[in-house]
């Protein structure tokens, strides 16, 4: 396993190991972290991290990703902010889906996304279609101090079919949610296309006001009401019990789901089970200032 927490210089990542199983990468300068050749990785866990590159571009990190072929658990990815590029295609909107940018052993995957952002949600499908074996779905909703969707009412209706959504995708995850319009178009677009949907998870932020959440009653009773492809409503709803609202590293604060304990957690169930004579650990933390990791 390999964790780097908090490196407060610019770091260029590349991982190379047939054995590494596990790497994470959080509250960190990233500009780049490319996935060379690591036959092995399970989990990618990214959490936090900022880029100098935002200083003079719109994305941030680069995320390249050439060789995992066991890689099931990745995220927090950043739709329109980090730069995605599977093999020599960087992903873009409107990019199609083939097996040179698709990446089909990932079934878990994690996003962060401000709904109110159009650059953002634009990306957002292509990002999708490039794990086509997606099971479990988690989506924090970022606030957005300045809105600048443009999004079109039929966005998601006009939105080529994604096909994981349609039969793989089994639990969606929305924590944070701020009650916007486009955050329940998107919620739409997933209730009435996945075919083998089993849960909806819908976590509202505590700090909406009594008006706010009587209108996101309203859009809730039409989510329910929608023609479910997976037959009937699935969704679950309640309100995350911080004031603050939830965190991926505060369980305690945050509401508490079994898939993001699996998310968050998953690392220590598999890799800090010292009781477990059968495990074998190795870690490796980096908190300091770290200028380039190469993983051999």
């Amino acid at each position: 396993m390999l964790a780097v927490v908090g490196s407060q210089t610019q770091l260029h990542a590349r991982l190379a190991s047939h054995s590494l199983r596990c790497a994470q990468f959080c509250l960190s300068i990233l500009e780049e972290i490319v996935v060379v050749d690591a036959p092995s990785l399970e989990r990618l866990f990214l959490y936090r991290n900022c880029s100098q590159r935002r200083r003079v571009s719109k994305l941030s990190t680069i995320i390249k990703i050439d060789h995992a072929p066991k890689l099931l658990i990745l995220g927090y990815l950043e739709p329109g902010v980090q730069m995605l590029q599977i093999g020599n295609t960087i992903i873009k909107a409107g990019t199609k889906a083939s097996t040179r940018t698709t990446v089909s052993s990932v079934k878990m995957l994690a996003l962060h996304l401000q709904f109110e952002v159009y650059d953002q949600v634009k990306m957002l499908p292509s990002f999708l279609r490039c794990f086509p074996s997606i099971e479990t779905l988690i989506v924090e909703s970022e606030e957005t101090l300045e809105p600048s969707s443009n999004l079109s009412p039929k966005f998601w209706k006009e939105t080529i079919p994604i096909d994981f959504v349609k039969s793989h995708l089994k639990i969606l995850y929305l924590r944070e949610l701020q009650g916007t319009q486009n955050e329940f178009d998107f919620l739409m677009f997933i209730a009435e296309n996945a075919q083998k949907l089993e849960r909806m998870f819908i976590v509202f932020k505590n700090v909406l006001s009594y008006t706010s959440r009587e209108a996101v009653a309203a859009k809730v009773n039409a989510l329910d009401s929608a023609n479910w492809a997976s037959g009937s409503s699935k969704s679950l709803f309640q309100f995350s019990r911080s004031c603050r609202g939830g965190s991926a590293w505060n369980l305690k604060m945050g509401s508490i789901s079994p898939v993001l304990i699996l998310f968050a957690a998953y690392e220590l169930k598999t890799f800090l089970d010292i009781s477990n004579p059968k495990v074998s650990v190795e870690v490796v933390v980096l908190c300091c200032s770290v200028y380039s990791v190469h993983w051999f």
